[in-house]
């Protein structure tokens, strides 16, 4: 039978080759028009590439084996295919620092001595020479993420500190091969291996982006989704096809959300605006709520904490809402009015737990009460926001999705759909979350008609 590690395995093996693919599409955009001579200090990425692609390879082989034939890994060719891989990082890292004298001596010791005890422990079937190669590879991978992470302190590129990322993210993956801990510990064992891959995809696209928290955000943005995707695979989802795509439109919004609020706090950390950082914990708290909630319409997770959860998150998302706009409208004096009316609400709902909340009245009408009261201010105030400047210029459908969006969030809430249908259409309003603060929907509505702002 298949395991839920092997199903995340196929798509922590696809982002890999994406990475790859990422990074010979970004090398060979950078080479063009340049001269041979200009053109030679690019070609290490082409090592990085291959290593990521020989790595994706030996992932998708490992998930094959597990998903599609059910048969037990195969530890030893993943740790040699890991083994090349970090000898491919190596060589190309050294090239990039010009240390190779240096440490090529170290790095060379280490590969051998890897090889070594690989080879003869499973021809001798000796488990302390395996043991040894373990050790060894770690010891490789632990060097080669020490040199890139040197390099990333040195030019403070996000490429080089993706990578180093990246290359200490699959230590627990390789581990996990010499003993693994059960599904549930796996899971944090190949989850930062996904996240690596993500930030190290983010880094290529965007390489002009600030080395900060902001791309552990992207790679977040893949890997969360990912780990719930492949949970709800393991359970029998591709039995019912129609369930199957509206559970990924739910992880696409999760993913949107994390995405978003990833881009929010590369702003923040420029302007350090209490707004922004107060949009970060509203994305993030639609984030997590989109992931609990995708896992429990495939009845993962408790149906009854789910809805608490869900309630807290609106709660959290609504409250911080409500204050970024009272603050965008600069009526600072009046911040705490949100956090004030909701109090009753959250207060009543603790008290609830864990008996159903739907079945309770006088919980649901405080908390009518309390959400309305909240949800009129970030309505009026954007709605007003997006009439001024419709009329007199600037970025006019910003303020007019966030308005729509919130209005989407709290209807859908409301009505209490089942969790299969609501998170997808959550994932309308995530998106115009996502298409408002990004300022992508005033620059796609810009093009059509002049005269409007780009934002």
């Amino acid at each position: 039978m298949s395991t839920w590690f092997g199903h995340t395995e196929l798509y922590l093996g696809a982002a890999v080759i994406v990475a790859a693919g990422t990074i010979a599409y970004y090398t060979r955009m950078k080479r063009l028009g340049l001269s041979t001579e200009e053109k030679r200090p690019f070609a290490v990425l082409y090592y990085i590439a291959a290593s990521y692609a020989f790595f994706g390879f030996v992932v998708l082989n490992s998930a094959y084996r597990d998903v599609f034939l059910s048969l037990t890994f195969d530890r030893t060719s993943v740790w040699i295919g890991v083994l090349i891989e970090g000898v491919l990082l190596a060589l190309a890292v050294l090239l990039i620092t010009g240390q190779t004298r240096r440490y090529t001596a170290p790095l060379t010791v280490y590969a051998l001595v890897t090889w070594a005890s690989f080879y003869y422990g499973v021809a001798l079937s000796i488990f302390f020479l395996e043991a040894v190669g373990v050790v060894f590879l770690v010891l490789l991978l632990l060097s080669v993420g020490i040199l890139f992470g040197y390099v990333a302190r040195e030019t403070k590129r996000p490429t080089s500190f993706a990578i180093a990322a990246a290359v200490f993210a699959q230590i627990p993956y390789v581990l996990r091969f010499f003993h693994s801990l059960g599904e549930p510990m796996d899971l944090s064992m190949i989850y930062p291996a996904v996240l690596g891959a993500g930030m190290v995809i983010f880094s290529f696209l965007n390489t002009e982006q600030d080395l900060s928290l902001e791309l552990i955000g992207y790679g977040a943005s893949l890997a969360s989704p990912v780990i719930a995707v492949s949970l709800i695979q393991w359970g029998g989802v591709w039995a019912e096809p129609v369930v199957a795509i509206l559970v990924g439109i739910s992880s696409l919004g999760a993913a949107m959300a994390t995405g978003t609020a990833a881009y929010l706090y590369g702003r923040w950390r420029k302007n350090h605006s209490a707004a922004t950082l107060m949009l970060i914990v509203a994305l993030s708290a639609v984030a997590s709520d989109q992931l609990i909630g995708t896992l429990a319409s495939r009845g993962l997770v408790s149906q009854i904490n789910t809805t608490y959860f869900s309630m807290a998150s609106g709660m959290v998302f609504m409250t911080m809402f409500a204050m970024t706009a009272l603050l965008a409208a600069g009526w600072r004096n009046t911040v705490l009015v949100p956090p004030i009316l909701i109090t009753p609400a959250a207060i009543y709902l603790y008290l609830a737990y864990p008996a159903d909340p739907w079945s309770l009245t006088d919980i649901l009408t405080v908390l009518g009460i309390s959400f309305i009261l909240v949800l009129v201010i970030p309505v009026v105030v954007f709605l007003r926001a997006w009439w001024l400047t419709r009329t007199e210029g600037g970025a006019p459908y910003r303020a007019l999705s966030l308005t729509l969006g919130i209005l989407l969030y709290t209807v859908v809430k409301a009505v209490n759909l089942d969790p299969v249908y609501s998170y997808p259409i959550l994932t309308i309003g995530i998106g115009l979350f996502w298409s408002g603060l990004t300022g992508r929907l005033d620059r796609w509505l810009g093009k059509a008609a002049p005269g409007q702002g780009s934002g």
